[in-house]
């Protein structure tokens, strides 16, 4: 759930949020209440950050290095 609302799209979540736009979650198993009694077994609940008038921004780089990867366990079969 984000916001108090689904995020489901058929079984799958619908939309993720990068890291730095939730401001808090909370993972509810087994006993929750009514409000998510839709949900079997655990109900995950997102909270985005408010807006405001000033700007922000975030900047994200992911390096993926080849001499860091782990070798293929069943290589691909050539042709």
């Amino acid at each position: 759930m984000m916001d108090g609302s689904p995020n489901m799209q058929g079984a799958q979540v619908a939309y993720s949020p990068p890291p730095g736009v939730v401001e808090e979650f909370k993972v509810q198993a087994a006993n929750f209440d009514a409000t998510s009694g839709f949900m079997g077994g655990a109900s995950v609940n997102m909270s985005l950050k408010s807006g405001t008038n000033a700007f922000h921004g975030q900047g994200y780089y992911f390096m993926q290095n080849p001499l860091f990867t782990a070798e293929q366990v069943f290589p691909a079969r050539g042709g």
